[in-house]
Formats: structure tokens, C-alpha cells, sequence
């Protein structure tokens, strides 16, 4: 038997020896002993080597478990997991990490894009889709091909590209337009000459300005919220009404500088231009809060494609699944259907959330803020119909139930192009009926980083990060076998320890602050720390710097150069300006 002079220490093998080792081992006859330490005993310079798998750490040999510490600034990683590019313990990939793209971005290449997307008309594409139709800068042949209706005069032109190719495409503000090559939106045909046919796209303007004090307002007027004499509202939508303000009777808005017919999601009071290249007709219809909206109209779920943010009174507006639902009388159109409303007589049953919604198939009821925040709804979200973990993999959270693979099963919910496993952020499993974070590496986040005050509020299990952080002290790894990464922080005054971020997918080349930028997708196309906001003409958008007001000047959450502005209500999140 090996005798040691050192105690906690393990005989890992034997060789033969001809004099005292100097690690305070005897030699005996049948061989030298190499020894190590065991997992959490004291260790120290002087003493032997922790045994493999731990290092010695803090006085004594351990190892990391997922999520914490390694590397230089930590020990080593326990049994299966490695230590990741932020330092951090994780499981072993053996993927090239963030050296792809994700649903909705840039592509030039079906290499560009992170398997299963494939890249089409130069986005990758979740390709269970069927497109039975070219959407906008989509290749073509004729006019056939395009999406939109003739009918309804919202199809798509076929016209010639840059490159030599056809595209589908209506024109822009100033590009030339002719009797096959029409205006988009909002424009019209201008000619130079008198019953000319060939022109240049623009809109039809008016001699009039739009003010608040105007008795009332006409497509084609020029206005500026921005103007001392409207005080910040828009003139077209907004009108004085004795002393006080009130919405016009017929609903236009401030567009480019002209008054404007409200268009796909916009408030509406009687009609709504119709969309480009979408082959339903445009309608003002009521919604669930009783406002009327202009919406694509449907006969069933089939019709209604994609999910978007329809609430634009808060920071964070969720992506909800677009259904064909009527809110009173017989038209039906695209937009979220309504499971659950705290505090209501008819919805107010929690046992709704959670689970599938009725006369709506492979849907499942989340619970969110809407509005002002004072209450909390849950809204049918899609999912796969097939019964498997989606947890991990990408998604699209622009996906409706059109999609087979990009959007996530019961299991998850689509978290910045990942699929995170579902929780619930103001339970947090406590009640036994809400789901929680299974992973102790992972936090329950709300993506909407409201006040928790409600009972109830979904999230998705992930790392909490820093947006102003070096990524590689952010906490955030790029994808294994997937995309980059960046922190995606939650604009809001968020209480308690809510996390100020979350990790996401990001642009392979983001765009820097100040430069110009279009969100097509979840990965918001700034880098991180920045987002794609307005810009100060009220039309194009840049990149612009995110901070915290509060911050200390020369702190990592205050702006380098000029001065942090808060957001509208919220005392810890602004833009550098």
C-alpha cells in the first residue's frame, strides 16, 4: 500500500523511481506515486496538483459548473461542459459558433444562412414556407409572378433591376415611374408634362399645411409634428377642438412631410390604403380594446400570415401571431386573438394561460402587458403541432402558423432568434401550474421588462447580460453551430433585479452607431449596445446608442460624447443624443 505524506490526496498511477520524489511522496519499492488532490479539499502552491477535471481555486481544488467562471478567471469545467469564448462554463460544441445568419437576415448564399433557413431572394427563409408569389425586390418574369392583387391595383410590378434581372418592386419616392412601372404607397405618378404618362414618384401635394388649429386636413398637405405650433402631436391624426385637443374625424397621418390615408395597422376612422403587394384588402376594422385599425381581412386562419408588434405603447412590444378573428359583426381580419384578461368576468380564468386556444389550432395562450401596463392579457401564440423540444433552436419571430420550423413548439418561446424554454417571470413556477427555468444557469426573463405587477407574465430562460459590456464580459457566447450574439437590452424601468438584457442573435457585421439601418428580422442590425431607432427627420433610421440617464458620466451605461435622453415615462433607459 502506498503510504503519503499529505492528506486527501489520491494515487492516480505508479511508476518505477530510484530516489524521493520531492512532492512529499515516499518511495517504496515498487514504484514512485503521482498524486493528486480530491475534489474540494484544501489546496495550495505547495501542495500537489488537484486531480483532473478540478483546479485549485479560492484554497481548494473544485470545478465549474454550467454558467459559472473558468479560464484564466476561474477553475476548470466540470465533466461535460467546456469553457466558452465569455470564460463561462458551458456544454461542449464542436460547431463553428456564430459564423452563420439567422431567419429574416441578409444573405447572399444558402451557406450564409444557419441550417435548417436557406436563403431566398437574399434573406434566409425558413423554407417549409410555399411562397406562391415574389414579395417586394423577389426575382420574376412577369407581373404574375408578384404578389398583390390586380383587382385591387396591389400587385407588384415585374420591372428591371440594376443587375440586369427583373424584380418585383413599386416604386419609391423619385424613382421614375411609367404604366408598368407604378408608385408604392402613399405615392403618385407625377409628369412633368401635361397628360404625360412617364414621371417620377411623389405625393400628390396640396398648397395647404396641416396645423393643430386647421378646421381640417387633406391627403397631400405638408406637416411637421416637430413645429412649435403643434407642440409634438401630429396635425393630421390630431386637431384643436375648442381649448382642448381631439382626434380628427377622419383619420390621416404626417407621412414624409404630407398628410396621409392610414395604412396596414394604423388607427383608422373609414377607409385605409391598401397594401402593396398583399392580395387581401385592406379594412378598418375594430379590435379587441374596441379601436378600429386598418387590417388585412381573412376568412379563415389560413389567410392570415407572420406575427408583428401591434402595441405600440410600450418599449418593448411583443411579436404576436396574426388570426383571423372578428370583434364584432360578421368581418374578420388579421390580428391577435385575445385568451385571457386579468380582472375580466369572461377571461379572467388563469387556467386559459399556458394552454391551447379554443377554435384555434397548435396555438398556445401567453400571458403579456399591452398597453399602458396596467393590465396583463394573454394573446394565441402559434407553435408546432409536432410534440417535440424546440428548445435551442432558431426561430423567427416574425413567423406566423405559415411556418413548419421557424417558430417554436409548447415547450418555448421565440427569444431574440433562439428558442428559449417557456417560464413564467412573475411566477416563477411558485404556483405549480406556471412552467419555470429547469436550467439553475439560465433566468426567467421578461422581454417586455415592465414593472412585475401582475400575476402572471411570460419569458424565456436565458442569460442575463450586460448591452454595454465587451461581449466577451457581457455573458453572452455567439450560437454553437448558429449565429453571433449580442445583448439585447430591455428598454425599461425594470424593478428589483430584473436583468437589464438578455443574449441574442445577431448581424455577422453589425451596424455601427450613427449609421444608417432597417430592422428585417429579430436581430436588430446595430451592434450591441445600440438600436435601430428613428432618426431625427422622423423618416430614415440609425443606429443610435442606448444608456441610462442615471448613469455616472465615464460609466460604461453613460454616453461617450453628449447627453443621455430618457425615453418618454422612464427615468432609466434614453438614447445618446
Amino acid at each position: 500500500m502506498w503510504r503519503v505524506a499529505v492528506g486527501f490526496l489520491s494515487l492516480a498511477a505508479a511508476v518505477g523511481c530510484s530516489s524521493k520524489p520531492a512532492a512529499k511522496l515516499d518511495c517504496e519499492s515498487e514504484g514512485c506515486a503521482q498524486a493528486c488532490i480530491i475534489s474540494g479539499a484544501a489546496c495550495s502552491a505547495d501542495t500537489a496538483p488537484c486531480c483532473p477535471g478540478t483546479s485549485c481555486f479560492n484554497g481548494a481544488c473544485v470545478c465549474s459548473a454550467k454558467g459559472e467562471t473558468c479560464g484564466a478567471n476561474g477553475q476548470t469545467c466540470c465533466g461535460g461542459l467546456e469553457c466558452d469564448p465569455s470564460g463561462h462554463c458551458g456544454d461542449i460544441c464542436s460547431q463553428p459558433r456564430g459564423a452563420c445568419h439567422s431567419y429574416g437576415d441578409p444573405c447572399a448564399a444558402d451557406a450564409d444562412c444557419c441550417s435548417p433557413a436557406a436563403c431566398r431572394d437574399g434573406f434566409c427563409a425558413d423554407t417549409s414556407v410555399t411562397a406562391t408569389c415574389k414579395q417586394e425586390g423577389g426575382s420574376c418574369a412577369s407581373p404574375s409572378d408578384c404578389c398583390g392583387s390586380a383587382a385591387l391595383g396591389s400587385q407588384l410590378d415585374c420591372v428591371a433591376a440594376a443587375d440586369g434581372g427583373m424584380v418585383c418592386h413599386r416604386g419609391d419616392k423619385g424613382e421614375p415611374c411609367d404604366t408598368s412601372r407604378r408608385c408604392g404607397m402613399g405615392l403618385s405618378c407625377i409628369s412633368t408634362v401635361d397628360g404625360g404618362t412617364a414621371g417620377t414618384c411623389d405625393v400628390l401635394k396640396t398648397a395647404q399645411t396641416c396645423v393643430l388649429t386647421s378646421s381640417s386636413c387633406n391627403d397631400g398637405d405638408s406637416c411637421d409634428p416637430e413645429a412649435t405650433v403643434n407642440q409634438g402631436y401630429d396635425p393630421c391624426y390630431i386637431g384643436a377642438q375648442g381649448q382642448n385637443l381631439g382626434y380628427r374625424n377622419t383619420a390621416r397621418f404626417c407621412k414624409s412631410g404630407f398628410c396621409a390615408q392610414p395604412g396596414l395597422g394604423d388607427p383608422c376612422s373609414g377607409s385605409c390604403e391598401q397594401a402593396v403587394g398583399d392580395s387581401r384588402r385592406t379594412t378598418c376594422l375594430r379590435t379587441a380594446d374596441g379601436s378600429r385599425v386598418c387590417l388585412a381581412s381573412c376568412a379563415t386562419d389560413n389567410d392570415c400570415r407572420g406575427a408583428m408588434a401591434f402595441d405600440n405603447n410600450n418599449y418593448n412590444p411583443p411579436s404576436i401571431t396574426s388570426l383571423c378573428v372578428s370583434n364584432g359583426g360578421s368581418a374578420k381580419g388579421c390580428q391577435p386573438q385575445v385568451c385571457y384578461l386579468d380582472d375580466d368576468a369572461k377571461l379572467g380564468d388563469p387556467n386559459f394561460l399556458y394552454k391551447p386556444c379554443s377554435n384555434h389550432d397548435d396555438t398556445l395562450c401567453l400571458p403579456r402587458f399591452y398597453g399602458d401596463a396596467t393590465r396583463v392579457a394573454g394573446f394565441c401564440a402559434a407553435t408546432r403541432s409536432a410534440l417535440i423540444s424546440t428548445v435551442g433552436k432558431p426561430c423567427d419571430v416574425a413567423a406566423g402558423r405559415e411556418a413548419k420550423v421557424a417558430i417554436c413548439g409548447t415547450d418555448a418561446i421565440c427569444m431574440g432568434g433562439r428558442c428559449a424554454a417557456l417560464c413564467d417571470a412573475a411566477t416563477l413556477g411558485s404556483d405549480g401550474v406556471t412552467p419555470r427555468c429547469d436550467d439553475p444557469a439560465l433566468t426567467c426573463i421578461s422581454m417586455q421588462s415592465l414593472d412585475l405587477v401582475s400575476d402572471y407574465q411570460v419569458g424565456g430562460c436565458n442569460i442575463a447580460c450586460h448591452p454595454f459590456a465587451k461581449l466577451e464580459d457581457s455573458g453572452c457566447v455567439s450560437f454553437c453551430g448558429g449565429p453571433p450574439t449580442r445583448c439585447n437590452w430591455i428598454v425599461g424601468d425594470g424593478a428589483g433585479n430584473q436583468p437589464r438584457g438578455y443574449c441574442a442573435a445577431a448581424l455577422k457585421n453589425p451596424v455601427a452607431v450613427g449609421q444608417s439601418c432597417r430592422v428585417a428580422s429579430a436581430s436588430d442590425p446595430c451592434e450591441s449596445g445600440a438600436r435601430c431607432m428613428l432618426a431625427d427627420d422622423g423618416v430614415s433610421a440609425v443606429c443610435k446608442r442606448l444608456c441610462d440617464p442615471m448613469a455616472i458620466p465615464g460609466s460604461r451605461d453613460a454616453c461617450p460624447t453628449g447627453t443621455c435622453t430618457a425615453f418618454d415615462s422612464l427615468t432609466r433607459s434614453g438614447y445618446c443624443k
